[in-house]
């Protein structure tokens, strides 16, 4: 900790205290670990008692941006996890409730995952309104169905785009595949509608 500090492990409990304590109030190093909470301690009411160590944050690099979607930042999640259960798994009592944390870039997987089933669960829920409102619009099953596949290939575009560009499911994305169904059925719906209202008979000449 500082130049003239002996080596580690330190088993007397009081000798690590005034070493420790020494390294944040005369050492730059310690006095930066503390102000930016990479080391926790205890407040004591009593002055006499020293302030026991209750936390301390170790950095790691990893490979992967924040920017990347899920299925790229979840791998690396997944392989923190393993290195730290192997940690726990050997390391004693006192340092077993270790965790993880990467600022909000593990919140995201959960998040992306979340608006993802939000999104699944809007389109399906649209599509069927959408049909059902094409079958009361035309009273046509047949034109009713074949206008739902259209809405689902108009979808399909919008979302391959997506997923060719390895853009993240946010809140903009989720709302955005929804909508896509209200404006296509939209178009699709008075295409329908006129087609089964059409003053001809034959096919051709209604499309």
């Amino acid at each position: 900790m500082t130049n003239n500090a002996r080596g580690l492990p330190i088993n007397d409990p009081m000798e690590f205290n005034q070493m420790l304590l020494k390294f944040i109030s005369e050492d730059y190093q310690g006095q930066k670990a503390v102000k930016n909470f990479e080391l926790g301690f205890t407040r004591p009411d009593n002055p006499l008692i020293y302030p026991q160590l209750i936390y301390m944050k170790i950095g790691a690099l990893a490979v992967g941006k924040a920017q990347q979607p899920r299925m790229y930042r979840e791998p690396i999640y997944d392989n923190w996890e393993i290195l730290l259960g192997d940690f726990k798994d050997r390391a004693p009592v006192g340092l077993k409730n270790c965790f993880q944390i990467a600022d909000y870039f593990w919140a995201l997987n959960d998040g992306e995952e979340a608006m993802f089933q939000g999104a699944l669960t809007g389109i399906i829920t649209s599509v069927c309104l959408a049909f059902i409102i094409l079958l009361l619009a035309t009273m046509n099953i047949v034109i009713s169905a074949f206008a739902i596949m259209t809405v689902g290939f108009i979808c399909s575009n919008v979302v391959s785009i997506m997923v060719w560009k390895d853009w993240e499911m946010g809140v903009s994305e989720s709302i955005g595949m929804v909508v896509i169904i209200g404006f296509s059925v939209d178009y699709v719906v008075h295409l329908a509608a006129h087609y089964v209202h059409s003053v001809h008979t034959k096919r051709f000449e209604r499309a």
